[in-house]
């Protein structure tokens, strides 16, 4: 079941190929790190691994076929998160992954979480893909109505090395609120909306793309407040923006503002610049950028002009030749 869960996605670009190909081919694999199966990263990272294929034997894109790179089979991997995927592109299991954009700017330049360990030099930007939102879930008669609130009582943080555990502890100290301050529980997102429902846990705090499929779930179970995660002055603008979560996204709650962090496409710096601008180059294909859309709410919010929104990485010497291509860096130099 769990090979299943981590690597089903590669069958799905089985779909393009005609029934008389054979994978006795030499393909071309990339490893794409997401998250877990219950998370947007997961599915969102299925969608990608699937529209940048293109095996060999696949029927061409105008026919209905792959818009994919020729000869790339890439796999979408289910993880912890952005923290497990900065580690595993550290040490080379894997080439490719879906990151929080505030932990991307920490791994680059050793600092924050990963200040121990030192830079991830070799982290290189593709694309943002579209934007996470903070979530702080209550139940609806819970006395908790702010982040400040939160003191003193037992809250779910997502998994160990999960983005949201690493970056919620950062955005909670522009509240004066500390991990001292609460008892802080690190758990799968299924562990977490099952202890709030039963009472185990007070509320919890999660870091994704709406809608969350576990989340909708839970709500029409138990109903749910969404705390407001308003946006603090001293805030980097570059990593926290200002959103909201709309009213009726889960079952019966109302508006909230939030803070959003974009989900960057990374790849590692090992990876050839042909490749890299042959990768982008097909995600932002018309045909690519449909199916995404079609795939997953947040596949509507992937436009080209806002590809380099909230980067704060140097991009990959692919990505950055297929931008200027576009003419979305003009003579601007890349850092």
């Amino acid at each position: 079941m769990m090979f299943f869960q981590r690597y089903f996605f590669i069958l799905m670009v089985m779909v393009f190929l005609d029934p008389i190909s054979s994978w006795a081919q030499e393909q071309s694999f990339l490893r794409i790190g997401t998250g877990t199966s219950s998370g947007t990263y997961f599915l969102m990272g299925g969608l990608l691994a699937n529209a940048i294929s293109n095996p060999e034997g696949s029927r061409p894109c105008d026919k209905g076929g792959s818009c994919g790179v020729p000869g790339l089979v890439a796999v979408a991997q289910s993880t912890e998160g952005s923290m497990e995927n900065i580690q595993m592109m550290v040490q080379g299991q894997m080439e490719s992954a879906i990151v929080q954009a505030d932990l991307a700017y920490y791994a680059f330049y050793g600092l924050g979480p990963f200040k121990k360990q030192g830079p991830a030099r070799h982290l290189r930007l593709v694309s943002r893909l579209y934007n996470d939102v903070i979530h702080g879930v209550v139940k609806a008669n819970s006395p908790i109505k702010t982040l400040k609130a939160i003191k003193g009582r037992t809250i779910g943080m997502g998994e160990p090395f999960s983005g949201t555990a690493a970056s919620m502890p950062i955005v909670l100290s522009y509240y004066g609120v500390s991990l001292k301050t609460f008892t802080p529980v690190f758990l799968k997102l299924e562990k977490v909306t099952e202890d709030l429902e039963k009472g185990r846990l007070d509320g919890f705090l999660l870091v994704g793309g709406t809608p969350l499929a576990a989340l909708w779930d839970l709500g029409e179970r138990v109903p749910l407040r969404l705390l407001p995660v308003p946006f603090q002055p001293k805030m980097d603008p570059t990593f926290y923006r200002r959103a909201n979560i709309a009213e009726k996204t889960y079952p019966d709650t109302k508006a909230v503002e939030t803070l959003a962090i974009p989900a960057l496409w990374l790849v590692s710096d090992t990876q050839s610049l042909s490749r890299v601008h042959a990768m982008t180059a097909s995600f932002w294909h018309p045909t690519t950028q449909a199916f995404m859309a079609n795939g997953h709410h947040q596949g509507k919010s992937m436009i080209l002009r806002r590809a380099l929104e909230g980067g704060g990485i140097p991009l990959h010497a692919g990505a950055e030749q297929f931008y200027r291509e576009k003419g979305l860096l003009g003579g601007k130099d890349i850092p």
